[in-house]
C-alpha cells in the first residue's frame, strides 16, 4: 500500500478518495513541530500533499520513495520545481476546482466595501441610524471592471459583473480566451491601458519573472476614484505604495484578501491603511471550496500515479525520467 502524507488538513471527501484507490492516507499534524517528525514520515511516503506551506527542497531529499506532490491550490512558488524535476517527482495543482468561490469572494469584498458594509452595521449597533444619509455607498452598475488575468478565476467575476451590469475590460500575456470575448469582454493592449480604463481593477494573475506589479504608477492611473481588489498574489502588488496611494486619497478604495507576507503583522503598511477591506485569505477557504479542492487534488494525485495527469502537471518535463515509470508505462 503507497502511504500518502497530508501536510495540512483537506476536506475529508479528499481523504476518502485516496483511502478507497488503495494509499494510506496520514496527516502530518501540527506544523509547528513538523520539522522534527518529517524524516520519519517521508521515508515511506510517495505521495505528499500540500497547501500553502509548499515543499522544500530539504523535503524532497528526506523521501526517497516520493513520486508526486500534490498542490490543494494553484500556487507552487513554495516548491521547488527544479529540484522535484531532477528528482523525477510530478507536482500537481488543482488550477480552477477553487474559482467559483473564489470570485463569490470578490465581490463580497467589493460591494462590502463599495456599500460599506461593515461600517454601517457599525453605525446600527451604536445607534446611528442617520448613517444611511450620509453613507453615500458605491454601486456596481455602470462601472468599468478591469481585470488582470483572463483565467478560470477571472472568466467567472466576469460574468457576475456582467449580470451586475458592468463593462468588463481585460489583459493578460495570454491571448483573450473566446469564451471571455462571447461575453463581450474587452480586450485592453497592456496592464497600464488597463488601469487608465478602469474603475474598478480586480487581480486575477500570478507573479511573473519580469517583476510586473501593481505599483503607484499604476495606482496614479487607476486615479482618485479607483477601487482595487486583489484576492489572487499578495506579489502582485507593491503594499507600501497601495497603503500610501490609500492615505493620501490617490485611489479611493482596496478590498485585499491575499498579501506578501501571510499572516501579515498588525503594523503591515494595509493593516493601518483607511478605505479598506480585508481579509485572511479566505478566497478558497469557503466549505464548497475546501470540499471541490479537496476531491481534486487527490483525483490529480492518483492520476499522477498513473502518469496520467494531463493539464495538472506544473512540470511535464519530468515524465522522462519520472520516478516509478518503467519504458512501458
Amino acid at each position: 500500500m503507497s502511504r500518502c502524507i497530508i501536510l495540512q488538513p483537506i476536506a475529508q471527501a479528499g481523504v476518502s478518495i485516496l483511502r478507497q484507490a488503495g494509499l494510506e492516507p496520514r496527516v502530518a499534524g501540527p506544523e509547528h513541530s513538523l520539522e522534527a517528525r518529517l524524516p520519519a514520515l517521508l521515508s515511506e511516503a510517495e505521495v505528499v500533499v500540500t497547501r500553502n506551506l509548499g515543499f522544500r527542497s530539504t523535503w524532497m531529499d528526506m523521501a526517497p520513495r516520493l513520486r508526486v506532490i500534490a498542490v490543494h491550490g494553484t500556487g507552487t512558488n513554495a516548491i521547488d520545481m527544479d529540484h522535484a524535476t531532477s528528482l523525477g517527482i510530478q507536482v500537481v495543482n488543482t488550477a480552477g476546482a477553487n474559482a467559483p468561490y473564489v470570485a463569490e469572494q470578490v465581490f463580497a469584498l467589493l460591494l462590502g466595501l463599495l456599500k460599506k458594509v461593515p461600517q454601517g452595521d457599525a453605525a446600527l449597533r451604536r445607534g446611528d441610524y442617520d448613517f444611511r444619509y450620509t453613507a453615500s455607498p458605491a454601486d456596481l452598475r455602470g462601472h468599468r471592471l478591469g481585470l488582470w488575468g483572463t483565467g478560470h478565476v477571472a472568466r467567472h467575476v466576469a460574468r457576475i459583473a456582467i449580470a451586475f451590469g458592468m463593462e468588463v475590460h481585460a489583459w493578460s500575456r495570454h491571448p483573450l480566451p473566446e469564451e471571455m470575448r462571447a461575453l463581450g469582454v474587452q480586450e485592453a493592449a497592456d496592464l497600464d491601458t488597463l488601469c487608465a480604463k478602469a474603475d474598478i481593477l480586480s487581480l486575477h494573475s500570478s507573479p511573473r519573472a519580469d517583476g510586473l506589479v501593481i505599483d503607484a504608477r499604476r495606482l496614479a492611473l487607476l486615479g482618485a476614484n479607483g477601487v482595487l481588489v486583489n484576492t489572487a498574489r499578495g506579489a502582485l502588488v507593491d503594499e507600501v505604495a497601495l497603503a500610501s496611494a490609500l492615505e493620501n486619497g490617490a485611489i479611493a478604495g482596496a478590498a485585499i484578501d491575499t498579501f506578501q507576507h501571510e499572516p501579515p503583522s498588525r503594523e503591515a503598511p494595509l493593516v493601518t491603511a483607511p478605505n479598506t477591506i480585508l481579509a485572511p485569505h479566505l478566497g478558497g477557504a469557503s466549505l464548497g471550496a475546501l470540499e471541490a479542492t479537496g476531491r481534486t487534488v487527490a483525483r490529480v494525485a492518483l492520476d499522477a500515479l498513473a502518469f496520467e495527469a494531463g493539464a495538472a502537471l506544473c512540470n511535464p518535463e519530468v515524465l522522462a525520467h519520472a520516478r516509478g515509470r518503467t519504458p512501458t508505462s
